[in-house]
């Protein structure tokens, strides 16, 4: 036990009882995340004995947590027959995730077949590592082939979760028409419209059957207006028709609306309600959003400690976001002891999964050398990493590195690249230093007028009497007007 009582949810209890599985199963993850094993895998073998694969998968979990191995290989097996291919890349990450690179890759071997791209690519890094399988170049050169090939060919066919990113914003040197004008609109594939339009047709002849998943779909067409403008507010009524029904991706929907205040009016307590539902029921994106709640205090009591403990649940599951927030409450001592070591454990595992916050702070700990041994280039290839994401700090300590030369060839250009999109994401430190690049003219010809409407923006004290030292009275009103300007057009400027 760690400590904390399980709120358990007396209708839950009473379905539960009843036999109801999927009680059985929320029940158990109630249990689970309070750290109740013996409670959790009661009722998840309840769950899991009426062939409800997540549950065998949640009890094959618990006991690899008790170190009861034999008997967690028996559920994952379970498992992975009733739940067919999809569920092997899972059991595979829990494996990897708790050190048994054995088991992982056994599992990750299995996933591959299926042409599972990211357990192949997982799959070639252990065997570029050598971790639980003998190292191998050729099979991990292999694996990586198979793995990009398989995404290449899934990204052409796969319609998108979400309408992609506005493309990123190019580094400029000076305020132009041409750098504030507005991004090209999201979708300008009328042939993409037209799919999303059939396809919103067939969910509505659904919904009108009564499917939750019908609803659920409509409303992730409409939340992200890919056959139409947006609207949220039918969204979010779509989702709560799907979310009273039980599912558990519509009730973390519309709580992610409640938290925004997108189509609903803005609520934390009832995002917090809905993100637990979901979590009860194993929900990963919910166990890691509830989790951030707890840890924050936003629409729930402030609880450290219970927070790592769906932090833990979800990142189990290979969620990168949770392992970097572990990281983070293991490297500051926030609801549980200090323990930079682990703290490391956590941010390798998220920034090999991608996370730029993971990669952020595992840059900071090779360039400082206090934890690990110092390592400049290991530094500056996590903070180009994390850069490329639009992580604004790693923008900002890239630019640093560039700057200054420390540890990387001294590329002012390239400095002045990175500080810039910092900048733009209000970073001020970011915007005192290219001001000054500017004001200097270390790019060339000095440009005052621009560079100074960085300073100002900046706030920095020291960076406005800066510029206020070179300019005339006429060249302060035109920056402050610039300045104005500008601001207006990119609300992000004044953070």
């Amino acid at each position: 036990m760690n400590g904390h009582t399980a709120y358990i949810d007396p209708v839950l209890l009473e379905r539960a009882e009843a036999g109801d599985k999927d009680a059985q199963f929320g029940l158990g993850v109630t249990y689970s995340v309070n750290g109740d094993y013996q409670a959790a895998a009661r009722w998840l073998q309840k769950s899991a004995e009426q062939g409800e694969p997540t549950a065998c998968f949640e009890l094959a979990i618990i006991y690899l947590k008790l170190k009861k191995y034999l008997l967690a290989g028996e559920w994952f097996e379970r498992a992975a027959e009733l739940g067919g291919s999809e569920i092997l890349s899972e059991i595979a990450n829990t494996y990897n995730f708790y050190g048994e690179f054995r088991l992982a890759a056994e599992w990750f071997e299995k996933a591959a077949k299926t042409g599972d791209a990211s357990a192949q690519y997982m799959l070639g890094k252990l065997y570029e590592e050598g971790k639980g399988v003998t190292q191998d170049a050729a099979l991990a050169k292999m694996w990586y082939s198979r793995a990009d090939e398989l995404s290449v060919t899934q990204t052409r066919e796969k319609v998108p979760d979400k309408p992609p990113d506005k493309p990123p914003l190019e580094p400029i040197a000076k305020f132009t028409p041409a750098a504030t004008a507005q991004s090209p609109p999201l979708y300008a594939d009328e042939q993409s419209l037209v799919s999303y339009t059939d396809i919103t047709r067939e969910l509505e002849n659904e919904l009108r059957a009564g499917d939750p998943e019908a609803a659920y779909n409509l409303a992730v067409i409409l939340e992200n207006g890919y056959s139409a403008e947006r609207n949220c507010a039918k969204a979010a009524k779509l989702y709560e028709k799907a979310a009273e029904r039980g599912l558990a991706k519509a009730q973390y929907a519309l709580g992610d609306l409640y938290l925004r205040g997108e189509g609903v009016a803005k609520d934390q307590e009832k995002a917090a309600q809905l993100f637990r539902k979901a979590a009860q029921q194993g929900y990963v994106k919910a166990l890691n959003a509830f989790a951030k709640m707890l840890e924050n205090g936003g629409g729930v009591p402030q609880d450290r400690g219970l927070a790592a403990d769906y932090y833990r649940r979800a990142a189990e599951h290979g969620n990168s976001e949770a392992l970097a927030s572990l990281g983070v409450m293991y490297q500051n001592g926030l609801g549980v002891a200090k323990d930079v070591g682990m703290a490391i454990g956590f941010f390798i595992k998220a920034a090999e999964l991608g996370d730029a916050r993971a990669q952020y702070r595992l840059a900071n700990l090779y360039y400082d050398g206090h934890y690990l041994n110092k390592n400049l280039d290991k530094a500056a290839e996590l903070y180009k990493k994390a850069a490329v994401q639009g992580y604004t700090l790693a923008q900002y300590s890239l630019a640093e590195m560039y700057y200054t030369g420390a540890g990387i060839q001294k590329d002012v250009a390239a400095a002045a690249e990175y500080y810039l999109k910092a900048a733009f994401a209000g970073f001020n430190k970011a915007q005192e230093e290219i001001g000054r690049i500017y004001v200097k003219g270390e790019l060339g010809t000095a440009d005052i007028i621009n560079g100074s409407v960085w300073l100002y923006l900046s706030q920095s004290q020291e960076g406005i009497a800066y510029a206020e030292s070179r300019l005339s009275p006429e060249e302060k009103l035109r920056v402050l007007q610039i300045m104005e300007d500008f601001k207006q057009k990119h609300p992000s400027l004044d953070q």
